[in-house]
């Protein structure tokens, strides 16, 4: 794996935790036709919903829906994460296998991880296997550290276990090819905050056809959304700069007495956008679309056999410890266990107040 992938997964990583607050998936009616909203739940009274969203410049606003106006089409029961125990293993195991099915909740998928690794750690005999082979399928890129740590905990696992590569996608076409690389270019632009580049290659027709045929719940209309929503709308979007409050742009100021002087607050009556810093977009991007555009990503290098070629290509370059000490590949390796798998913690396995604890 190449380091740049590498940061990517580590990236992913940090990102897929479950969220402090339940989250909640709707489809509501507009004149537009059917709209997903995602967002926290805020209150539900059994005949209004109350869902905390983000609006485009940024903000949270609480907004009300009628329950028979709307489908919940997915929602943590947090009831039922609090009931968990690690007296009844398979309770985690079973509720992950539900969540794991919800292919459009981001939330849904992380919990589901995060649910199959307890149940590997409470009882590593009976589920330790199986939900670590879930695990690579939820998380494609990560798929062969999973097995390799399945195959591992499993005395009568057989090398099959560690074929990963037994679901790789078919060889690509210079067409599909190149699509992907655009689909995965524009992912790369919006991490890097270069929303403008972002959307010319998200436009692209062929960028256009892979949305919607990832795992993730994107599609190119979500996509530009996003970096419509990343925009700063306060500033000039070529210079990332705003108007003087002190000169009023005129870049002079008038006192009291009528005397004209230059104005020391600016240049030419603009000065730097304060709610962007003239970069032009908003900082930090969401978590919740930046967790989707790095699984995105990675899932296209994936498709584009990229991790394979590059790992290779380094393979290649590095030649005896010379190449080793220039590629900086000096630091230690952490033993493949339950808890260095991944980011997250098996032994906090008790769900209180939002936050899951050591029990």
């Amino acid at each position: 794996m190449s380091k740049w992938q590498y940061a990517l997964g580590l990236a992913v990583g940090l990102f897929c935790t479950a969220s402090p607050a339940p989250a909640i998936l709707i489809e509501t009616k507009d004149s537009k036709g059917a709209v997903q909203v995602a967002g926290f739940l805020v209150r539900d009274d059994g005949m209004n919903l109350t869902i905390r969203i983000r609006t485009p410049d940024g903000r949270e606003q609480d907004v009300g829906y009628l329950h028979d106006k709307i489908t919940i089409l997915h929602q943590l029961d947090v009831k039922r994460l609090e009931a968990l125990s690690k007296d009844n293993p398979k309770a985690y195991r079973d509720y992950a296998e539900e969540l794991a099915r919800q292919k459009k909740d981001p939330e849904a998928r992380d919990t589901a991880m995060r649910l199959f690794l307890i149940a590997a750690k409470l009882a590593p005999d009976q589920f330790a296997t199986s939900s670590l082979l879930r695990m690579s399928e939820l998380a494609p890129a990560e798929a062969r550290k999973f097995r390799a740590l399945a195959y591992l905990l499993d005395p009568k696992a057989g090398p099959e276990v560690l074929k990963a590569d037994a679901a790789r996608p078919a060889a690509l076409d210079r067409t599909e090819a190149s699509a992907l690389e655009d689909f995965a270019r524009a992912l790369q632009h919006y991490r890097a905050g270069r929303i403008t580049e972002a959307m010319a290659a998200a436009r692209k027709p062929s960028a256009e056809k892979v949305f919607g045929k990832t795992p993730f719940p994107i599609d190119q209309k979500t996509f530009l959304q996003w970096c419509a929503d990343a925009t700063c709308s306060t500033c000039n979007p070529k210079t990332g700069l705003v108007l003087c409050p002190e000169c009023k742009g005129k870049g002079v100021v008038t006192s009291p007495f009528g005397q004209t002087t230059t104005c020391t607050k600016c240049k030419r009556g603009a000065v730097t956008c304060p709610d962007c810093g003239g970069l032009r977009i908003r900082d930090p991007l969401p978590d919740r679309a930046m967790r989707v555009v790095l699984q995105c990503e990675l899932w296209a290098l994936d498709q584009l056999g990229g991790g394979e070629e590059a790992g290779r290509k380094e393979a290649a370059d590095a030649k005896g410890w010379s190449g080793v000490l220039r590629g900086g590949r000096l630091s230690p390796v952490w033993r493949l266990s339950l808890e260095t798998v991944t980011d997250i913690d098996p032994r906090k396995s008790r769900y209180r107040n939002g936050k899951w604890v050591e029990e």
